[in-house]
């Protein structure tokens, strides 16, 4: 059992099909495997042993690819960092995984783990390689391939190291076995419905779990088209030129694509699905998308921990309007259940913590033996997610546990209120935040992007929480901004918004 096993498997069976497509450029089944037994063997020659750590700091590129891939075949574990992590976090992490041999992408700054780190081998992706690194393409044409028999995981052993986003301290790493990726790779390929034909854009960063898009095209025998910037007009070339058929879209991709095809007539007539899932998405634009693309959508409710989606809201699903607000249902191989404070379940339609039990679900946190056991009860993972189940069985969440607002005794979910800001006609899109209040314990804040030509202004947003959602439920201040601060996953980032906001009072 392999990362490579897909890949593998189609490039017996159609070593010529397009693999994978970046910056213009097309490779076949078969040069891709090339490219990972070259990876593969340059790394056997080096002083790795089966479950080493191999670190992966990079963007999205074929070489990401080929890393990732060739690591697993020597038995190597790829730690994967998220590009936008400064030096500092990565040298933490390499100490803290005890890393043997880093990966770094174009144009990532190297100097302090060069000085920290004299015994690491350092392989810079790019043609400007700093002193302290090696270039990957010496590095791989360094030993011609050899033939060996690639590693063989057991189903328990840890396949990838995988972090969470870690906003307020260092990132955790997730624990996530060969088998939770071969069973999630499988049951997502099912679920989702993916067949050979498939040309899936991929704008994600691969660190994220989105990342196992390249094991279900590969599984499939589909095309991966990569790519290099997550911009409305580069991904309407891209998809106009290879017709993709599968995206994964965040609300504001969705809007500015929409927007581009409105200005410019570009072709995405081959675009059938969208899907969604790191963020809420209005039924009123998922409308718009269907009449404007004529595309399906499919949305997944899942987490780092989980290795990708638990719950989905089928296209079936999404012709009912009623069904919009919701996350969906169980996938094969997974439980979802609500639970109270006190541990026990709730009935239908009661507000709890929505705990999953999944296949797929991670080892534990590294080194974080006291966290693992906290959020793994039973075999029950505590997503710390507030929703409740309704009478149909459809998953509704309502935000995060540690972010609800507690004002003056009342629950304010964050996502409710933005949900209702991102009504207003003019408003583009709205998050919402709880910070402290000498009065009334916390209060929210809400931060509004909207059209240039819009008048909207501050007692308008108050004034509309308030006679929607009452009184208690309204923001007390509002910012209005160009753009809302994103992550490299495309979720909002709560502790730029906190900066702004403590920027402000100052």
């Amino acid at each position: 059992m392999k990362l490579a096993d897909g890949l593998l498997n189609s490039a017996r069976r159609e070593p010529g099909k397009t693999a994978m497509v970046f910056n213009g450029k097309e490779y076949s089944y078969s040069q891709v495997k090339d490219g990972v037994y070259a990876v593969a063997s340059a790394l056997n020659q080096t002083s790795l042993k089966p479950g080493d750590n191999v670190g992966l700091w990079s963007g999205n590129c074929p070489e990401y690819v080929e890393v990732l891939l060739g690591a697993s075949l020597v038995g190597a574990v790829p730690e994967l960092y998220n590009a936008r992590w400064s030096e500092s976090v990565i040298c933490d992490l390499i100490e803290q995984g005890n890393v043997r041999i880093l990966f770094v992408g174009p144009n990532l700054p190297i100097s302090a783990i060069v000085s920290k780190f004299p015994h690491i081998q350092i392989i810079v992706i790019g043609d400007e390689v700093p002193n302290g690194a090696q270039g990957y393409g010496p590095f791989v044409a360094s030993v011609p391939q050899s033939h060996f028999s690639p590693y063989e995981f057991g189903p328990c052993d840890t396949a990838l190291h995988m972090f969470t986003s870690g906003t307020t301290s260092t990132p955790k790493c997730v624990l996530t076995s060969c088998g939770a990726v071969a069973m999630q790779t499988l049951i997502s390929s099912s679920s989702e419905r993916w067949s050979s034909s498939e040309v899936c854009l991929c704008c994600f960063p691969f660190f994220h779990v989105s990342g196992f898009s390249i094991y279900k095209v590969f599984l499939n025998g589909g095309t991966l088209v990569i790519s290099k910037t997550a911009h409305a007009d580069e991904i309407a070339q891209l998809i106009e030129r290879y017709h993709v058929t599968r995206a994964a879209l965040v609300p504001i991709l969705m809007k500015e694509l929409l927007n581009h095809k409105e200005k410019t007539g570009v072709d995405l007539s081959s675009l059938r699905l969208i899907s969604y899932g790191s963020t809420h998405v209005d039924s009123e634009l998922l409308a718009r998308c269907a009449e404007v693309i004529g595309c399906g959508f499919y949305q997944a409710y899942g987490m780092t921990e989980s290795a990708g989606p638990v719950t989905a809201l089928t296209p079936e699903d999404h012709a009912d309007a009623s069904l919009l607000e919701t996350a969906g249902k169980p996938i094969f191989g997974a439980d979802v259940k609500i639970v109270s404070e006190d541990g026990f379940e709730c009935p239908v339609g009661t507000t709890g913590e929505i705990v999953l039990r999944a296949y797929t679900t991670m080892r534990g946190y590294r080194d974080r033996d006291a966290l693992t056991k906290e959020v793994l009860v039973d075999g029950w993972y505590h997503t710390r997610d507030c929703g409740y189940i309704d009478q149909r069985g459809y998953l509704h969440v309502e935000g995060r546990k540690d972010g609800m607002i507690i004002s003056g005794g009342e629950n304010i979910f964050p996502q409710e209120l933005a949900d209702c800001i991102g009504r207003m006609n003019g408003v583009v899109e709205a998050d919402v935040i709880g910070v402290d209040d000498r009065k009334w314990g916390q209060c929210p804040i809400a931060f509004v992007v909207k059209n240039p030509e819009s008048d909207i202004d501050e007692r308008d947003v108050i004034g509309q929480c308030a006679s929607r959602l009452g009184r208690f439920k309204k923001p007390r201040k509002v910012y209005f901004l160009d753009e809302l601060p994103r992550g490299g996953t495309g979720k909002v980032s709560e502790s730029e918004l906190r900066n702004i906001h403590l920027a402000a009072q100052r």
